[in-house]
């Protein structure tokens, strides 16, 4: 048996390789950080895409459109806006905070 890690798939992924008895083949399997066991690499791969799907899913449900009173543009923010009235110049993002972004 051996172990290696996998640090392509991120921190604490681990890689448990065993050769078959009476042959040059190895079965691989893979270990998340939290324990979870896949039995290829594919099936790893799909994992942290529906991960990562759920993680973009929960930040676009966080955010906020706001439309700027001056330039009618409109814009997503992380935070509830605090004022009845928005204006780009309120960003909280320095590169987003005006018109002309």
């Amino acid at each position: 048996v051996e172990r290696a890690p996998c640090p392509e798939f991120g921190e604490g992924w681990v890689r448990v390789s065993r050769k078959r008895p009476n042959s040059s083949v190895s079965d691989h399997v893979w270990f998340g950080p939290d324990g979870t066991k896949f039995s290829s690499r594919v099936k790893v791969v799909r994992h942290l895409q529906a991960l990562e799907a759920e993680r973009l899913r929960n930040e676009a449900s966080n955010r906020s459109w706001v439309q700027c009173e001056a330039c009618n543009k409109w814009r997503t923010i992380s935070v509830q806006p605090k004022a009845d009235r928005w204006y780009c110049s309120m960003h909280p993002d320095a590169a987003l905070a005006s018109c002309d972004a």
